[in-house]
């Protein structure tokens, strides 16, 4: 019964920790271009990075001339 408690402690532990995570550091796992959700929405990119500190996944998206500079930048690397 003992261990049971101990896996609720660190399930919640976890929970906290990375709901008080301030997500600063964090890895590009890959982007690519996409629509939306409905499909005609106008292009965007969907980016998705990992957070060094607490290991929650972060999407971050872009539109317009920023979108299309920041693509350019990255040229192919970890692109999906």
């Amino acid at each position: 019964m003992v261990r049971r408690k101990g896996r609720k402690m660190g399930k919640i532990k976890k929970f906290f920790h990375q709901f008080f995570c301030k997500h600063t550091d964090a890895d590009l796992l890959r982007w690519h271009w996409t629509h939306g959700p409905y499909g005609n929405d106008p292009l965007f990119i969907e980016a998705e990075y990992r957070c060094k500190e607490c290991g929650k996944i972060i999407y971050l998206y872009q539109r317009g001339k920023e979108a299309h500079d920041w693509a350019k930048a990255m040229g192919d690397y970890k692109k999906a």
